[in-house]
């Protein structure tokens, strides 16, 4: 097979299977589609597809494979994310709504909070989980950063899906994301001069 073909059929399954699954099984309107869209893209992973055909899972999921797909794969989520920030409404950020920063700064430390506590828990039962070079405030510092992320671009999408990009809720839904990502990014730049 050429690296074209390989890239088609990628596309292929990825664009159109997910689309497909949704409409037959009878959950459209229940179920996002980027929700099945995660499922499939679990399943086409090595703990699935890798497992039931290996030979194949070498051809689709080779580096080689993966590396025009991998490219296309970034400029759709900027695009996605662009478009998502787009329809985040600037009133938000100076105060005209109220239950921002409070939902805003639960959201953030909550998690992060929680992800520092488990990456302790797991360093101190389980020490022999820090690699070499790595400080147990860095290991710490990622658990909670893991935790804390959000994906902007799948947010997006379920308030599309679900007509709520231009709702109350889902403003603050977008704009408490995307101040939480910038913190969160912000604490990963920090933890990095930790290291």
């Amino acid at each position: 097979m050429t690296a074209s073909s390989i890239f088609l059929i990628q596309a292929f399954v990825i664009v159109a299977v997910p689309v497909v699954l949704l409409r037959i099984s009878g959950l459209k309107g229940l179920l996002p589609l980027v929700a099945v869209q995660i499922l499939v893209g679990i399943a086409l992973g090595p703990s699935f597809f890798g497992k039931v055909a290996p030979a194949y899972f070498q051809i689709f999921a080779s580096p080689a494979a993966l590396s025009s797909l991998t490219g296309l794969a970034s400029v759709a989520v900027m695009i996605f994310g662009l478009i998502s920030g787009l329809h985040v409404d600037p009133a938000i950020f100076n105060g005209k709504e109220r239950a921002f920063w409070p939902v805003a700064a639960a959201n953030i430390s909550f998690p992060m909070a929680l992800g520092c506590l488990a990456g302790y828990w797991i360093l101190s039962c389980y020490p022999e989980e820090l690699l070499p070079g790595v400080s147990p405030a860095v290991f710490i510092a990622a658990m909670g950063i893991s935790l804390s992320m959000t994906a902007l671009p799948v947010l997006g999408a379920i308030l599309g899906e679900m007509s709520l990009l231009g709702s109350r809720i889902g403003q603050l839904a977008l704009g408490v994301a995307s101040y939480r990502r910038f913190l969160v990014m912000a604490w990963k730049d920090q933890a990095a001069v930790w290291d």
